[in-house]
């Protein structure tokens, strides 16, 4: 079945997708007629408001589609996926924050039932096989 892979395809495929049920997408990414491209080279020179990151959990805890992302008490993004990977032996995700908060290594807690749990972003993919 294809939620058995989904753990795979989220360590090895990063920029497979967001989500197999569903992502939010950039302005850039939809197809727009002469209405929209002004507002879409405006975008483009100016860069996306938020991108999607990886993220490592440093806390016990597995992070969900739809939890909230949370900085400086504050929540600043949303969680598209995430899982336990047997293989890499830890909690990992992927996850629209702004742009400015994008940088690897950057802290961050996830909201896990109420509770925020420690996390820190990371490049992605998350593993590459060696050839």
């Amino acid at each position: 079945s294809s939620d058995l892979r989904w753990p795979v395809r989220l360590a090895t495929e990063a920029a497979w997708g967001a989500h197999p049920y569903g992502r939010a997408v950039a302005g850039s990414e939809v197809s727009v007629g002469r209405l929209g491209a002004e507002a879409l080279r405006a975008e483009r020179q100016r860069g996306p408001a938020r991108r999607l990151v990886g993220f490592e959990m440093r806390e016990r805890g597995i992070a969900r589609h739809g939890y909230p992302v949370v900085h400086g008490g504050q929540t600043v993004g949303q969680v598209t996926s995430g899982t336990q990977t047997p293989f890499l032996k830890k909690a990992i995700g992927m996850a629209y924050v702004p742009a400015a908060l994008a940088a690897p290594g950057t802290d961050v807690g996830i909201e896990i039932r109420g509770r925020v749990s420690a996390a820190q972003l990371t490049k992605l993919p998350f593993y590459k096989r060696q050839a």
